[in-house]
C-alpha cells in the first residue's frame, strides 16, 4: 500500500473552509497538471460537507476540471462516479458551466481513449454517443452493447443535419442556439381546425415532453402539443387564435431537427443540460412517435428518410420580440391531412 499524501496546505484551507483560496489551488493544479492533487482536494472537499464545511463548489469545479482535462483512466472515472449522482448534471458553481459528465469528458478525449477505463454501462453508452457525435468512428461491437442503453444508432444518419455541440472550458461553456428564425409571411386567418386526441396524439405529446423535460421539472418552462385536421392555418388558428399578427415560415427537415435536438439537449433557464446525446435520443423517439414507427425501435434509414420526405415544416412568431427559451414549430403531415403544432417556452 502507499503512503498517504499529508497535503498540508489542502487541509489548512479545508479547515478554514477557505473557498475562494480553494478555487486558486485548483487553478494552481491544473496549471501544473497535478492530477492527483486535484483529486484530492475534490475528495477532501466532498468528505468535508458532512463536517458542516459548505465546500461542495470547490468538490464540483474539482471535478468538472478533472472530467475535462485529466488523463482518460482519471477523467473516466469521474463520470462512473457520477452516473447517478446529482454531479451528473449539476453546475459547477462560480464558473457558469452546467452539462453533465458524459459531454464534458468527450469535448478532450476520444473513445478509444476512456472506453478501457469507463465501468459503468450508463455512462458507456453516453459517452460513446457524444464522441460519435462529434465525428468519431466508433467499433461496431461497442455500439452494439450501447445499444442495450440507448437503442438509436451511435452514429449521425444520412438524414440528420449537423448538430450544435456544447464546447467546454476553465470557467464557463458556450451552448450554442440554431440561427434565429424570422417569420416573414403575414399568416392569413382561416377557420379553426378540428382538434384531434386519440392514441398517437397521446403518444406523441408524451414524446415531446421528454425533449422539453428539463425545461418543465428543473426550470420555468411550459409547452404544448395539438394535432388538427388540416394545414398550418388550421393549427394556427387553434394554438394562437387571438394574435393579429401572426407571421409563418417554411423551414427546411434539417433547421426543424436542429432546434428540436437544442430543447432536447439544453436545460433551458434554469434546468440542468442533459447533453447532445440526450437530446438527439429524445428527438428521434419524436420522430419515430410522428411517424408510428415506434412499435420495433429503432426504425430503419429508409423509414426515416420517407417520413421526412412527407413532413413540412414550419415556424410561426408573432411579430414581437422573442424572449428567453422558445420553440413554435409546425409540421405538417399532408399524406394524412394532420398539423401538429409544437410550443415550449421557458422564461429568462
Amino acid at each position: 500500500m502507499s503512503e498517504p499524501v499529508h497535503d498540508h496546505r489542502l487541509e489548512e484551507l479545508i479547515h478554514r473552509a477557505d473557498l475562494d483560496e480553494l478555487i486558486r489551488m485548483i487553478d494552481d493544479r491544473c496549471a501544473t497538471r497535478d492530477w492527483d492533487g486535484l483529486e484530492r482536494l475534490r475528495n477532501q472537499c466532498r468528505a468535508a460537507v458532512s463536517t458542516g464545511r459548505q465546500l461542495w463548489p470547490a468538490a464540483i469545479l474539482a471535478e468538472y476540471r478533472l472530467t475535462l482535462w485529466a488523463p482518460a483512466g482519471t477523467a473516466a472515472r469521474m463520470v462512473d462516479e457520477a452516473i447517478g449522482t446529482v454531479s451528473l448534471g449539476a453546475a459547477s458553481i462560480g464558473t457558469g458551466v452546467t452539462g453533465p459528465l458524459t459531454e464534458v469528458v468527450a469535448q478532450h478525449h476520444s473513445w478509444a481513449e476512456l472506453s478501457a477505463h469507463l465501468k459503468d454501462p450508463i455512462a458507456r453508452a453516453y459517452v460513446l454517443h457524444e464522441c460519435a457525435l462529434r465525428g468519431e468512428e466508433i467499433p461496431i461491437d461497442d455500439c452494439n452493447a450501447a445499444a442495450m442503453i440507448m437503442e438509436i444508432p451511435a452514429a449521425p444518419a444520412s438524414w440528420e443535419p449537423p448538430y450544435l455541440l456544447a464546447v467546454y472550458s476553465d470557467h464557463g461553456a458556450q451552448f450554442p442556439t440554431p440561427p434565429v428564425i424570422t417569420a416573414t409571411t403575414p399568416f392569413v386567418r382561416a377557420e379553426t381546425g378540428e382538434r384531434i386526441e386519440d392514441d398517437q396524439v397521446i403518444a406523441v405529446r408524451e414524446a415531446f415532453a421528454s425533449v422539453v423535460q428539463p425545461w418543465i421539472s428543473h426550470s420555468n418552462g411550459h409547452y404544448e402539443v395539438l394535432c388538427v385536421h388540416g394545414g398550418s392555418e388550421q393549427a394556427i388558428a387553434v394554438c394562437q387564435p387571438d394574435a393579429d399578427q401572426v407571421r409563418i415560415t417554411q423551414i427546411d427537415s434539417a433547421a426543424a431537427l436542429r432546434w428540436l435536438h437544442w430543447v432536447g439537449a439544453s436545460g433551458g433557464a434554469h434546468g440542468r443540460r442533459p447533453g447532445a446525446a440526450a437530446g438527439r435520443d429524445a428527438m428521434w423517439w419524436l420522430l419515430g412517435t410522428l411517424g408510428e414507427l415506434d412499435d420495433q425501435w429503432p426504425p430503419t434509414e429508409a423509414e426515416m428518410v420517407e417520413l421526412l420526405e412527407d413532413l413540412t415544416w414550419l415556424w410561426w412568431d408573432t411579430s414581437e420580440p422573442s424572449t428567453g427559451w422558445n420553440l413554435r414549430l409546425l409540421c405538417q403531415d399532408a399524406p394524412h391531412g394532420v398539423t401538429w403544432a409544437f410550443t415550449a417556452h421557458d422564461a429568462v
